[in-house]
């Protein structure tokens, strides 16, 4: 096989320039020499470990690296300063275990110095690796597409033809036809004739560059998320109320590492009713909660419907109705008449029973011994003759009753964690058990009686404050549109030569694809069959035909 000649060679290399510079990838350094197995001389270390940092394949092992450090904090319990609970939970259920885990910092996962440092080398390690391809790309967009290499032949895809048109008139429909198609041109023109370049595609890099801008502010929003977002239950009984404070929560506020009670979201909140509309099988349609709210205490009220799925927003956080339940009033008085408790308990629904709840009265003070009572309220009291046992027929409260049982002896308040929905029996014996309904009263051997006074509705709520979900959200949309744009948008570069001789002008055509070469052809010969027709030159002279090409990768 024979040399390639000096005019092949310099033709090669032309194409390969052409190709050139498509994207802003990285690529060897000029400094660096690019030598297989050779070490550049001179080069300092921090420069070689700042580039191995913001190497695209260094934040790919970064961002791996984050999300298995992010496991823990998902499968244990995390130190809060609004609600430490949970972490002393666990302590108490593995004694040994958890002093070595909390030295690791697995119970202050997302503030631990490890976490942190992860999060800072990936932030890093992406501004770095993305401002050198921004500053390139943005000098590409503004730059003259690149010239046409001197033989249009040796390109991809070509073709030639001749008009009688003079070279500049060629260029102009050329360009004319072009701009049209949304191509970026360049014209120019020299003593042998006259030459367009076109290109388009750049929305293909700017998509690249979008999506990893995009991750980058992803990052920032869920790191930010992270530090200051939070999430709480509380309960509101019809006609009373509630302020956002942290210790009158049901389920303590869980979520920002940085969060702490200055940082919960001012507000009071008072349940006027609630109403449920139900189908016939029981089956709840809706749920409506009637509310007067203010952003501050002493501020105006305002009224509100709460419905499921339609939140109450104030001062950047959100609330949510999640559910309800009913709670009974008791009144509890000693044997010489003296009132000595006076309030609802809140009961808890049961999946399944038409809303039946279950809760319990304790009654430590006023009283000797102590009262103590597990209960169940039924919206609809309904008692099965057959078997002996009740039941509730509908959801909606029809003809409340209660079941209940009743305690005496020491609760044991002082000596055990309590929970507010369950009674510990041990000191405890039953005195008298049966049902109520609203208005009746239990008489005690010793003179104390209990009065299931009234029965109203309490409403669940959610508080929810996430800063950075909306800035999330953002990023999300913006990667999506990125990576779809870096997808589905091809590179593309076209060069259109006029040659004047004595004979008419010769028109080049040669086209070069970065990326799915195989679908450029069609578009090429389109093209060209266009630009023919503009120039009227489909009955001058044969054309040649059509020529493709493989380069050399």
């Amino acid at each position: 096989m024979s040399e390639p000649t000096l005019t092949e060679r310099a033709d090669a290399a032309d194409v390969a320039l052409a190709s050139g510079r498509l994207s802003t990838a990285e690529s060897v350094r000029g400094d660096v020499d690019s030598t297989v197995g050779v070490r550049p001389p001179g080069v300092p270390l921090l420069r070689r470990g700042w580039r191995q940092l913001t190497s695209m394949s260094t934040a790919l092992v970064l961002l791996f690296l984050l999300a298995l450090a992010a496991v823990p904090g998902s499968l244990l319990p995390q130190r809060t300063a609004l609600n430490p609970v949970p972490v002393s939970s666990y302590y108490a259920e593995h004694p040994s275990l958890a002093p070595i885990l909390d030295r690791m910092g697995l119970f202050d996962v997302y503030s631990s110095l490890w976490f942190y440092t992860i999060y800072g080398l990936l932030a890093v390690s992406l501004v770095g690796c993305l401002t050198p391809r921004l500053r390139l790309h943005a000098k590409a967009m503004r730059a003259r597409p690149p010239a046409p290499p001197r033989n249009l032949s040796r390109l991809p895809v070509s073709t030639s033809f001749t008009v009688d048109a003079p070279p500049t008139e060629v260029a102009a429909a050329a360009h004319r036809l072009l701009r049209r198609g949304r191509w970026r041109t360049d014209r120019r023109t020299a003593d042998e004739g006259a030459s367009v370049a076109a290109e388009k595609g750049y929305l293909r890099e700017s998509g690249n560059l979008l999506f990893h801008v995009a991750l980058l502010g992803l990052l920032a929003a869920v790191a930010y998320g992270s530090l200051y977002s939070y999430r709480g239950q509380f309960s509101v009984i019809e006609g009373r109320g509630f302020t956002n404070a942290a210790p009158l929560y049901d389920i303590m506020p869980t979520g920002g590492q940085r969060l702490s009670a200055d940082d919960l979201v001012p507000f009071t909140i008072a349940l006027d009713d609630f109403r449920a509309s139900y189908f016939d099988n029981g089956q709840p349609t809706d749920f409506h909660a009637l509310v007067r709210w203010a952003p501050r205490v002493g501020e105006p009220e305002r009224t509100r419907d709460i419905r499921v799925n339609h939140p109450l927003a104030v001062g950047g956080a959100k609330v949510y109705l999640m559910g309800h339940g009913f709670a009974p009033r008791f009144v509890v008085k000693d044997k010489g008449g003296k009132v000595v408790y006076d309030d609802y308990r809140i009961f808890l629904p049961q999946e399944g029973t038409n809303e039946v709840g279950v809760g319990v009265l304790k009654v430590p003070n006023g009283v000797r011994p102590q009262v103590g009572m597990e209960a169940a309220i039924f919206p609809t009291l309904t008692i099965d003759r057959t078997e002996g046992f009740f039941y509730s027929s509908s959801p909606e409260p029809k003809r409340p009753g209660l079941s209940y049982r009743i305690y005496q002896g020491d609760l044991r308040l002082g000596v055990s964690a309590q929970n507010d929905f369950s009674l510990d029996k041990r000191g405890l014996l039953p005195v008298k058990d049966g049902t109520l309904l609203p208005g009746e009263t239990v008489t005690l051997d010793n003179g104390t009686t209990v009065t299931f006074a009234e029965l109203r509705e309490y409403a669940v709520f959610q508080t929810t404050r996430d800063p950075g979900a909306r800035p999330a959200l953002v990023a999300s949309v913006c990667a999506l549109a990125g990576l779809v744009a870096s997808l589905f948008v091809r590179r593309r570069r076209v060069w259109v030569r006029a040659t004047g001789t004595g004979g008419g002008t010769v028109v080049s055509v040669g086209g070069l694809a970065r990326h799915d070469p195989d679908s450029f052809r069609p578009e090429f010969d389109d093209l060209a069959a266009d630009l023919r027709r503009a120039l009227g030159a489909a009955a001058d002279r044969p054309t040649d035909p059509p020529q493709q090409h493989r380069t050399e990768e």
